[in-house]
């Protein structure tokens, strides 16, 4: 989940990463940025235990899928004060209008990474090249993550 880039780490030291349990990783980190899928495994990823383990100075940056981070249980956490503060930009129910919209410490914006002309005709091409792969028999190339 997270890395702990030492000094050494520049120099090519082989021991300079850690890898760490999830709880550490949100103990420790002044901000926890996500970057996962939405699938069974990660649906509510980010829950009120998660949260309270929280530094109170940290910040929650959720830009991965809405269900990953609890919203009731971030609003929770929020008002308590801990983390300090969150950004967010995917909600399970978009657009979003739930009790986050009530509170100073976190941004709330509208999850826009693909709405530039090239990326939506690039997706456009990318999943019409598909329908012909699957048409013709052959395999797909970009198939969606399983939920397991």
């Amino acid at each position: 989940l997270a890395c702990d880039v030492a000094p050494a780490a520049r120099a090519g030291a082989p021991d300079a990463v850690a890898w760490v349990e999830k709880e550490q990783v949100f103990a420790e980190a002044d901000i926890v940025s996500l970057h996962v899928p939405l699938t069974r495994t990660t649906r509510g990823f980010v829950d009120a235990v998660t949260l309270a383990g929280m530094k109170p100075d940290a910040v929650l940056i959720n830009t991965a899928r809405g269900g990953v981070v609890d919203e009731d249980a971030l609003h929770a956490a929020l008002s308590a004060g801990r983390p300090a503060c969150a950004a967010v930009d995917v909600f399970a129910d978009e657009p979003y209008s739930g009790p986050l919209t009530t509170l100073d410490n976190v941004i709330l914006t509208a999850h826009q990474g693909s709405m530039t002309a090239d990326c939506r005709a690039r997706m456009e091409v990318e999943a019409t090249a598909e329908v012909v792969r699957f048409s013709r028999g052959r395999p797909l190339e970009r198939l969606a993550p399983d939920e397991g």
